[in-house]
């Protein structure tokens, strides 16, 4: 697909997750956002950390958050960040060696990959300032901060103390108008007390991204959970529990379960397609009914961008998943319940829950169009059956209303 706020010869092409043999063999994806996810790194217990883009049901500026999953793609799972539009972006995640934090780069939604580094300790939280440590005081946040007189990027965590990064000491280029020049960053050693040794600067070019040559623990090989072939066209999500979520939902309002499909396009369409310019489309897959217990398994298609809204009984929206959730090949995948706290453990229940049934997703009524909604093919030929034949051209031409 394509960015999509790019128009015309702005088209911006979207990046997703792929991996494949060490020689180089068995190309395959392994997520299926619609907008870009960027920057994979591995994890210390064996799972990727990326950088994903969540442009679903949101402003366009925070959109910026950080998602784990295992190597074949699986379990795909938030992990900090995406709703606070402070700081701006944050970008670039490193695991720390023998820490469970991580240390990232804070940019611009229109900026560089640059900016200032920070600590992120998610066992405070998922989100927000709170968990966030500031380790480069000096350089602002961009776009959400005044303009910074330095910036850093690309940090490599040799500790949680010390780290090698990008450095530049010339002001923020704070636009996409603006670049630094063209030998304006080289390679520090930067630590938590105020620290900025120069080890390395070039002056004909840049020098980005340092990563020590050394032997490092090597990451636990987790198994793949898809227990399906690739050419398997579905998988199962099973949701434990609706009512566990951050919000305050009633027990019993909630009825069915709708599954939506994100549908990337290959540039944003002129005219817009709504009052919302630049909003994702769209279309209901199905849905499916909630029991008592707020628990529901079903099928769903594999290897596309799903999103989830939980109904009442008048079928209203009562929340909205604004981001995307998708299924490998043959993957059985599940949640504690709507917008829980992604630290947060399932329930542990002697039998089995009614919902444990799988279940297949109800279309909706009406023609189902693989494109989404469309007005030309879905309002419009109501408009011709039932409207023209007395407010059509002919009949109102030199009428005045």
């Amino acid at each position: 697909g394509g960015v999509r706020c790019h128009n015309g010869d702005r088209y911006c092409p979207t990046y997703v997750l792929y991996r494949c043999e060490a020689d180089g063999s068995r190309v395959r994806q392994i997520s299926f956002n619609e907008a870009s996810e960027w920057d994979p790194t591995v994890m210390a217990d064996g799972r990727l950390l990326w950088m994903r883009w969540d442009y679903i049901n949101r402003p366009v500026i925070p959109t910026f958050g950080f998602w784990t999953a295992r190597p074949d793609g699986s379990a795909a799972a938030h992990y900090f960040g995406t709703y606070p539009p402070h700081p701006c972006r944050i970008c670039q995640p490193r695991p720390i060696p023998g820490s469970h934090k991580i240390v990232a780069t804070t940019a611009g939604h229109h900026t560089i990959h640059a900016g200032s580094l920070i600590l992120i300790d998610r066992e405070i939280a998922e989100d927000g300032l709170e968990a966030i440590t500031r380790l480069t005081p000096e350089a602002t946040f961009p776009e959400s901060e005044p303009h910074s007189p330095v910036s850093f990027g690309s940090p490599y965590p040799l500790s949680e103390d010390l780290f090698l990064a990008e450095f530049c000491p010339d002001p923020y280029p704070a636009s996409m108008a603006r670049y630094p020049r063209v030998n304006a960053y080289g390679i520090y050693l930067v630590d938590t007390l105020g620290g900025r040794e120069l080890i390395y600067r070039d002056p004909v070019v840049s020098c980005f991204e340092p990563i020590p040559v050394r032997a490092r623990p090597m990451p636990p090989v987790l198994p793949s959970l898809e227990p399906g072939s690739e050419m398997q066209a579905k998988g199962v999500f099973y949701l434990q529990d609706v009512y566990r979520s951050t919000q305050d939902i009633p027990r019993g309002t909630i009825r069915r379960l709708r599954v939506n499909e994100l549908i990337p396009q290959p540039t944003q369409r002129v005219p817009y397609s709504s009052r919302v310019n630049f909003e994702v489309l769209k279309r209901v897959v199905g849905t499916v009914p909630i029991d008592g217990s707020g628990s529901v398994a079903f099928e769903a298609p594999a290897g596309v961008p799903l999103q989830f809204q939980v109904l009442d009984e008048n079928g209203l929206a009562v929340m909205t998943m604004r981001s995307s959730a998708y299924l490998q090949p043959g993957e059985q995948a599940g949640c504690v319940g709507c917008h829980e706290r992604r630290t947060s453990s399932p329930l542990i229940q002697r039998s089995a829950p009614a919902g444990q049934t799988v279940l297949k997703l109800e279309p909706s009524a009406g023609p189902q169009y693989p494109g989404g909604l469309s007005f030309a093919k879905t309002v419009q030929p109501v408009l011709d059956r039932y409207c023209l034949d007395c407010h059509g051209l002919r009949e109102t031409a030199g009428k005045i209303d």
